[in-house]
């Protein structure tokens, strides 16, 4: 619903609104293309929400493939900071169980 101060409408508001559906239908874009194995648009979200993340939050963030190809567990990293992201559409208990044990077997 959007609110109303005065005579003007919060533009904010709508313009989270928008952010907000894109994303979720790039979400539901790159789900169904990778259900069906065609994971180019995986690959490219990855520099996609780099450039959003270090955008939004000042990061430094660099696409891991960058240090190491096909880095284990990691796809963002800024190496100032340690901040470390997985670009995936797999939100599963499991997923995040094998990308933790894969980054700790990598920093031991």
């Amino acid at each position: 619903m959007l609110r109303w101060y005065g005579d003007i409408m919060l533009k904010d508001e709508i313009r989270i609104k928008f952010i907000n559906e894109k994303l979720a239908q790039l979400k539901t874009y790159i789900k169904l293309n990778s259900h069906i194995n065609l994971n180019d648009i995986c690959v490219v979200s990855e520099d996609f929400f780099c450039k959003l993340l270090n955008s939004i939050f000042g990061y430094k963030l660099i696409n891991a493939n960058v240090l190491e190809n096909n880095f284990k567990g990691i796809d963002l990293i800024d190496t100032n900071t340690k901040i470390v992201f997985q670009i995936t559409v797999d939100d599963s208990a499991d997923k995040i169980q094998t990308t933790i044990n894969k980054f700790q077997m990598k920093l031991s």
